[in-house]
């Protein structure tokens, strides 16, 4: 028997609504709906992935309610939307769908120093119907070297410098991610190390096979995007 995968909002708040409880018994739906005065259809069609017309006042009424980040819950519902519009974007299996659910670590703009070594974690969810087996997290980063022509002092035949590239770099440029069933979250790690120079730089990555085809060839995919600094 086919079942269809609870959706990850309303995985996000049931798990709020058990740990918002102040006794054993989890918070109600509609202690819930009043707390954050919206109607308790607005809450469901919020937990059933409708929440596209709810507005932001109401979704971070919500969130606050069950103590969740607002931004948490509004990343969710523009996957949704990302989704409804995506319909048209290829894939390379038919109900292949993943959705972001949160920087773990190191959240986009955050700021490192040059040559800090750092773990960037993503948290992703199978929103799809097709579960991943074998699949890996690609980086699309160029690997150009860039160098210039250095003279030395003593007027000798010119020579290429490689100079200091602005790109973070990435202790492998293929992670494996763990197989995942649908409804499933994964947490996916890359190890970077920072330029040595200041300047605001991004990393992205795309998820693939095991035979390196994109899964998902028109979707943005992850990206780490960090300011770096010197001290």
């Amino acid at each position: 028997m086919h079942t269809t995968p609870l959706h990850p909002i309303k995985l996000l708040i049931d798990e709020a609504r058990k740990l918002t409880a102040h006794s054993e018994t989890p918070l109600s739906m509609t202690t819930l709906a009043k707390n954050a005065n919206v109607s308790r259809e607005t809450l469901y069609r919020l937990m059933r992935g409708e929440g596209g017309n709810t507005t932001v006042a109401s979704v971070c009424a919500i969130a606050k309610a069950a103590r969740i980040a607002p931004l948490v819950l509004l990343r969710l519902i523009q996957d949704d939307l990302a989704k409804v519009a995506a319909t048209a974007l290829n894939t390379l299996v038919d109900g292949d769908c993943s959705s972001f659910i949160r920087d773990v670590t190191i959240p986009d703009g955050s700021t490192v120093q040059i040559n800090q070594r750092f773990i960037k974690t993503w948290e992703l969810q199978n929103t799809g119907s097709v579960a991943w087996v074998g699949r890996q997290l690609q980086c699309l980063d160029s690997e150009l070297v860039t160098a210039r022509w250095v003279t030395p002092a003593d007027g000798g035949s010119a020579v290429l410098v490689p100079l200091d590239n602005p790109w973070l770099t990435p202790h492998a440029r293929t992670i494996a991610v763990a197989d995942t069933e649908v409804g499933a979250k994964a947490l996916i790690s890359v190890i970077f190390t920072a330029p040595a120079m200041g300047c605001d730089t991004i990393s992205r990555w795309k998820m693939v096979t095991a035979e390196g085809e994109l899964c998902f060839p028109q979707h943005t995919g992850l990206m780490c995007a960090v300011s770096v600094v010197s001290v």
